[in-house]
């Protein structure tokens, strides 16, 4: 079954044109006229449900677009794209199906457009498709070998059981850090924590409640705290720890550990990680041995740091010149690949000045260790060629994964730009544009209409609709709110906060926002939350909504207009293509 169910959906009926034969009583053919039988021969519509995502299908046409084919398996990969996008639990409709095609059919008339014009020959648009297939094809590599790597369990075990403790803990808050200290050479000197923080708190000195202790789980304390909890033994009091407040110690009373298999792993992937760098790294000097040799003495002999320049040992030393070093055309190395890549000090000297975007020549540049530099730079050039090679040895080249991501990679480069340099050119916005539509759609570039708002909640209506009758009668919202019978407190996060808040009128529930969104100050109504809450609302002061100035938004208009412009661009250049090339539609029911 497939993992997003799609072979559960059958929205398309597809129709096949099948030619008929000619045939003898018997139901043999005939072998007469067999030419001019064919010639003859009509067109048959059957139907076939065909399930979306089967693997008995993926190559079945669906359409053709100047007889290229778009398959099941182009479609399917662009829903599955939509179970991806949409909430859990959704599920996208046949119309869905049917503008998903659409967009399928456009975009490969006008990548085919790209293709016929020679967008794909251009030099940008080689190299972005060579560099993103070098790049997934490492990746699909080194994601081969890593998977191999497992945690050793034993440190997975007790990495855990570090990071599952719970501490018995009480703690101590004091003002002044003359008190801390205090407090702290006490504890110091063997007496009892709870007896001294008691006598400090009495003392109008501390604050602490020897009844307030509770389990705290290392990875709810803050860093500082929890890495000195760590190492904290049953009956052990912290080091002085200050903020904003103060200062505070606490005292450990208990340790014990708890199960939690979220916990248990998020430590395998702290054990994990550092192996498969490990790994990654092994791994990576493996290929390179492999497929590369370097001449270590010439790369160690080029110093890419100083030269020396004098008599022997009387030699000054002096910064190398990159721009000389860069015409060496000794090789100091190859790789045994398909082709084999030779790499000339030049090209590495060169590797190396490109790494510096601000320059090589700067000091603080030339104070770093350049040597250090080319030897990185070159094992990186190594690794990728070598990672190549192993990766098309495989045939991690021929899998259909890679062959998807690359048709879906290449597709939508091509149409990205086609767009860019053929369609855009042709977008013109004009100020007159862009003020017509900011003047036709002020509310789209208005603030919100804010209100501070006052409430006073009630368990049942009827005590509600009371308080609201007073205050209609222009009563004081402060003394009904304390006179009125049946009041309660929400409690935090139960239900709507409002107490004198400002809020903007598209922050309340919908309901709400409706009932004042055109109401004046001294306004009051009742809002019934459905969590048990009737609130009296009152509305204190109205700010009402505000027109942004043109010069502020006209850029955002700007955008805004050019987007629309360009997507109908986009459809009349599709129709064009349309009538240009032959495009033939075989799947039908998706928008039943």
């Amino acid at each position: 079954m497939q993992k997003n169910k799609l072979a559960r959906l059958i929205p398309a009926l597809l129709i096949l044109a099948v030619p008929s034969f000619a045939t003898v009583e018997d139901g043999e053919p005939t072998g007469e006229g067999d030419a001019a039988g064919v010639e003859r021969a009509e067109e048959v519509l059957i139907t076939l449900e065909v399930p979306l995502g089967s693997p008995l299908f993926t190559d079945m046409p669906v359409a053709v677009v100047d007889e290229e084919p778009i398959t099941f398996r182009d479609l399917t990969r662009r829903i599955a794209s939509i179970h991806e996008d949409m909430d859990e639990g959704a599920k996208p409709s046949r119309k869905n199906f049917a503008k998903l095609l659409d967009r399928v059919i456009t975009t490969q008339l006008v990548v085919h457009e790209a293709r016929n014009i020679g967008l794909d020959e251009l030099p940008e648009v080689v190299i972005s498709i060579e560099n993103a297939s070098t790049d997934l094809l490492i990746s699909r590599l080194m994601s081969l070998k890593l998977d191999e790597v497992e945690p050793d369990p034993d440190e997975v075990d007790a990495l855990y059981e570090e990071m599952s403790r719970e501490f018995l803990m009480s703690t101590v808050k004091l003002p002044k850090e003359e008190d801390a200290l205090a407090f702290e050479e006490l504890i110091g000197s063997g007496e009892n924590f709870d007896e001294v923080a008691t006598q400090f708190a009495e003392e109008g000195r501390a604050e602490f409640d020897a009844s307030d202790k509770t389990f705290i789980k290392l990875k709810d304390l803050l860093p500082r705290m929890a890495q000195t909890a760590i190492d904290m033994e049953e009956g052990s009091v912290s080091e002085i720890f200050s903020d904003r407040d103060g200062f505070l110690l606490f005292h450990v009373g208990a340790v014990r550990g708890y199960d939690d298999p979220e916990l248990r792993e998020e430590a395998r992937q702290k054990v994990l990680e550092p192996a498969q760098k490990k790994a990654a790294r092994e791994y990576g000097e493996y290929l390179r041995n492999k497929y590369a040799t370097v001449d270590e003495r010439l790369l160690e002999k080029v110093d890419f740091e100083v030269k020396k320049t004098g008599f022997l040992s009387l030699g000054k030393e002096e910064p190398v010149d990159f721009a000389e070093l860069e015409k060496d055309e000794r090789v100091v190395a190859t790789t045994q690949t398909d082709p084999p890549l030779t790499v000339t000090i030049g090209e590495l000297a060169t590797a190396v000045r490109e790494s510096y975007h601000h320059g090589i020549e700067t000091s603080s540049v030339r104070s770093k260790k350049l040597n250090a530099k080319k030897q990185i730079l070159l094992k990186n050039m190594l690794f990728k060629e070598a990672a190549l090679a192993e990766a098309r040895n495989l045939g991690l080249d021929q899998t259909s994964s890679y062959l998807d991501t690359m048709d879906e990679y290449t597709t939508s480069l091509l149409f990205e730009v086609f767009v860019k340099k053929v369609i855009v050119p042709d977008v013109a916005i004009t100020d007159a544009d862009v003020r017509e539509y900011f003047e036709g759609h002020l509310d789209e570039f208005s603030t919100p209409a804010m209100f501070r708002l006052n409430a006073i909640a009630f368990g049942e209506r009827e005590g509600a609709e009371r308080a609201l009758g007073k205050l209609e009668k222009r009563a004081d919202f402060k003394w009904v709110s304390a006179n009125s019978p049946g009041r309660i407190d929400v409690v935090s996060g139960e239900s709507f906060d409002f107490d004198g808040k400002l809020l903007a009128v598209t922050a309340l529930p919908e309901d709400l926002h409706e009932s004042i969104e055109d109401s004046k100050q001294g306004d009051a109504v009742i809002y019934s939350d459905g969590k048990g809450y009737h609130h009296v609302i009152v509305v204190s002061k109205v700010f009402p909504s505000e027109t942004r100035p043109y010069e502020d938004v006209k850029g955002s208009v700007a955008r805004i207009i050019f987007e629309q412009k360009l997507k109908a661009l986009v459809e009349d250049w599709s129709g064009k293509l349309a009538e240009a090339y032959e495009t033939r539609i075989f799947i039908t029911g998706l928008d039943d």
